[in-house]
């Protein structure tokens, strides 16, 4: 059980309105944190905000809010979209520091919350690659110790894989090591 669970039981038991209201909640922080990174991508606000009303109402997004089980889907979206924010702020900011270490934070919370968080470190990378430089060594001259940073947080996935096997419905239902899992 994750800590916003925990909350969510001891302010209201097993009353599903307050499971659903932070569901609702941390859907909607993920659609205004993909607004802000299409907007800094497209450079177009009206763009910007089609996207993020398509990710917002798509039935593939919604399901995460209607049932409390996933509730990690809605907070690795949530630590993705988060860490991609901020290491944009980084590359924009005179004194990137506290965003590197936002977007660490937020990469490391987000590979606590599911598998999936593997592809955000090289989202990262293929965002500023596209988006923020033209030249590879330049990028890795700058952001080497974001990239560094991120791709640390493997580590954490890979002991919360190795630990969580056995609770874990992804790896006990199908009694596959990790290897076979993400194949």
């Amino acid at each position: 059980m994750c800590s916003s669970d925990l909350l969510n039981y001891a302010a209201g038991a097993l009353d599903p309105v307050g499971y659903h209201a932070v569901n609702i909640a941390l859907h909607m922080l993920t659609a205004v944190l993909l607004l802000v990174i299409a907007r800094r991508a497209t450079r177009s606000l009206p763009l910007a905000m089609a996207i993020a009303a398509a990710w917002a109402v798509h039935p593939l997004t919604t399901d995460a809010v209607n049932y409390v089980s996933q509730r990690t889907e809605l907070l690795m979206a949530a630590c993705a979209l988060g860490t991609l924010w901020a290491a944009i702020r980084a590359h924009d900011a005179a004194r990137p520091g506290p965003r590197v270490a936002l977007a660490w934070t937020l990469c490391a919370l987000g590979m606590g919350c599911k598998e999936s968080m593997v592809v955000v470190p090289v989202l990262v990378v293929a965002f500023d690659y596209a988006l923020l430089h033209t030249d590879w060594r330049a990028q890795w001259a700058q952001r080497r110790v974001l990239y560094g940073g991120l791709a640390a947080t493997w580590l954490i996935l890979a002991g919360v894989a190795r630990g969580a096997r056995s609770l874990s419905a992804g790896f006990a239902a199908h009694d596959a090591d990790a290897l076979t899992y993400l194949r």
